[in-house]
């Protein structure tokens, strides 16, 4: 036995007056449809959707061949309104065209970690906590952007490979590939708000 929530817009709370509105017993009418608000489209799960609806602004969506789990979906207090800026969510689909399958999985945050319970350094595996999760991403090592990497030993390569020395025992020439080395912003290959460990 629980609670009723007359609408989806009353998730959060639905004290008993407003619970009963579309009962046969109701003490007040029912809101207008969360489907007249249209900046509330994709706040909730579709009709045809099978959802677990959070109390606040959490939810857990099984569509064909599609699962999402989102947190912020809403704009704080607003559960009319999409939070289109930066909710979190996990959504792994899974694509048949013809006798082509693709599985895909898109991982969706302001800040992200990638922990190993042997990694290091260790975190805790339980109970983590806001302060844990801020300790997790000071903690942690940026991770590294494949492409940028690959093009900052690029840039090494050919300055060894075409460096020129005026003469035995000097310095090399700093020209050409020397320079561009010299210029290269080596911090651009962190990506500081996903964090291993």
């Amino acid at each position: 036995m629980g609670s009723i929530i007359s609408q989806l817009q009353k998730i959060g709370n639905d004290p008993m007056y407003t619970a009963l509105s579309t009962t046969n017993i109701q003490f007040s009418n029912p809101l207008p449809a969360i489907s007249t608000y249209p900046d509330a489209k994709g706040v909730f799960p579709e009709k045809s959707d099978i959802a677990l609806i959070g109390r606040d602004n959490t939810d857990i969506i099984l569509r064909v061949r599609d699962v999402e789990i989102r947190a912020g979906k809403n704009e704080v207090n607003n559960v009319y309104s999409l939070n289109k800026q930066n909710p979190a969510s996990v959504r792994a689909t899974y694509d048949v065209t013809g006798e082509t399958t693709t599985s895909s999985t898109i991982l969706m945050g302001d800040k992200i970690a990638l922990i190993s319970h042997d990694g290091i350094p260790k975190f805790k595996a339980v109970d983590i906590d806001q302060n844990e999760r801020q300790k997790i991403f000071n903690e942690g090592h940026p991770l590294g952007r494949g492409d940028t990497i690959v093009q900052a030993l690029e840039l090494m390569r050919r300055a060894i490979i075409e460096h020129v020395h005026p003469y035995s025992g000097l310095p090399s020439d700093p020209s050409g590939a020397i320079l561009d080395l010299e210029k290269a912003d080596f911090t651009k290959i962190l990506q500081n708000n996903i964090v291993i460990n």
